[in-house]
């Protein structure tokens, strides 16, 4: 079916440029719309069929990971429509504008503590002390590994 789709895809393309096409260019859209036409209808004929019929046969198989990987997507399927509706209900209601207004106005305000702590003379001094300490230790990483 997803063959069809592409093939009326196709279709729909022909169909456009016989539309937007001159007068001379026109018989050679239409030509090709006519090809593309028949070959949609070929691929049509097995479904028509089966719609006629009112059954069809699929000897389509798959490996036993394409069904795993098919069965994890389909395990994760009531999660995700419970966050679909969510959001929906978030986005709906204004509350993630709010949500999200008062975490940007959070992160300046963490940045600005972030920037205060470490300017801090004290904390300097102690980091200053550290990195002196650990290069007295061994002034390399190699020579540090070795230890």
């Amino acid at each position: 079916m997803l063959d069809v789709m592409g093939k009326f895809s196709t279709l729909k393309t022909s169909v456009q440029e016989v539309m937007a096409s001159n007068s001379t260019s026109e018989q050679a859209a239409i030509h090709h719309a006519n090809q593309v036409s028949a070959t949609v209808l070929s691929a049509m004929k097995p479904a028509l069929s089966y719609y006629e019929t009112g059954s069809a046969s699929c000897t389509l198989t798959r490996s036993a990971s394409m069904l795993e990987a098919a069965l994890d997507v389909l395990s994760r399927l009531p999660y995700l429509f419970y966050k679909m509706e969510s959001e929906f209900a978030l986005v709906e209601s204004g509350l993630s504008e709010v949500w999200l207004k008062k975490a940007a106005a959070d992160l300046i305000n963490q940045k600005g503590f972030i920037r205060t702590e470490a300017s801090d003379f004290q904390l300097v001094q102690a980091f200053l002390a550290f990195k002196r300490g650990w290069d007295s230790y061994r002034p390399t990483d190699a020579e540090r590994l070795l230890s």
